[in-house]
């Protein structure tokens, strides 16, 4: 069979078309995926984690060598009504912090985030610590508490603890 003159350069124009389109759709997916509002939800939720992490460590981690030092971390690391009660710590209290002669040190065994409101920079995580408390020249106690940490963002990705209750468990 005899082939029509000029098929070969059908044929190629309708392999760069198809071609084409291939890549316009790849091109729009791709984008499409690199601006997915799920992707930067994930990416805040991933901040949030870290953050109240970090934050709840601070929090639950004081030594009475250095009570100043270690109220100035608590303040670094909370927002709105936590942080005021924070900086409110009176010398009486000071003083009783130092004279019990304790140093506390929380770890983080495991969170969660278990509410995120993205437009509201407002997210509810779900902790459990572990808090080392070592009295000088004395054994460690070590006692495990769940916490319920209200995050609040500030600007951009940075997220500060702005409430912490503890959760009481309860044995039925």
């Amino acid at each position: 069979m005899k082939r029509p003159a000029g098929y070969g350069t059908i044929l190629l124009c309708a392999l760069a078309v198809a071609a084409l389109g291939f890549a316009a759709v790849a091109a729009v997916s791709w984008w499409n995926a690199s601006h997915d509002s799920s992707l930067d939800f994930a990416r805040s939720r991933d901040a949030v984690a870290v953050a109240a992490r970090q934050d709840i460590v601070v929090v639950n981690t004081l030594d009475y060598r250095n009570v100043d030092g270690g109220l100035r971390n608590w303040l670094a690391a909370t927002t709105g009504t936590l942080h005021d009660q924070l900086s409110h710590v009176d010398p009486a209290a000071r003083s009783q912090i130092q004279s019990a002669e304790t140093v506390t040190t929380g770890k983080v065994l495991a969170a969660a985030v278990s509410q995120l409101d993205d437009r509201a920079g407002t997210a509810t995580v779900l902790a459990t610590v572990e808090i080392t408390v070592t009295p000088a020249g004395g054994k460690a106690a070590v006692k495990r508490n769940r916490f319920s940490a209200t995050m609040t963002r500030l600007a951009g990705d940075d997220w500060k603890l702005s409430d912490l209750q503890q959760v009481p468990v309860s044995i039925s």
